[in-house]
């Protein structure tokens, strides 16, 4: 690894325990952190006027999730998808798509 390399595996491993301690911090001090994605479901189903499987024109969506996780885990399901983004496009991509001689 070059200098540039290390400092910015250095910054995000930094900034990934600030934000882990600062989870944990808020966590032990009581506070509700469960994000707002249920008052977003909440409201889009109020709007829309039916259930959360029905759309405005009465056209039922299909849900067939192949991976169904829990509310507790899916932090970790949304950390390791982008983990696994980051590593595709951050690392593997340039390299795949790389030209002769570019390095």
């Amino acid at each position: 690894m070059d200098r540039f390399e290390k400092i910015a595996v250095t910054m995000a491993i930094v900034a990934l325990a600030v934000y882990v301690g600062l989870a944990f911090w808020g966590m032990s001090m009581g506070y509700e952190l469960g994000g707002t994605d249920a008052t977003v479901e909440k409201n889009a189903v109020d709007a829309s006027g039916g259930s959360a499987f029905e759309s405005p024109n009465s056209v039922i969506f299909i849900y067939l999730p192949f991976l169904e996780l829990s509310e507790e885990y899916e932090p970790l399901g949304f950390t390791i998808v982008g983990i696994a983004a980051g590593l595709c496009f951050g690392y593997i991509w340039p390299r795949v798509f790389k030209e002769d001689g570019s390095g």
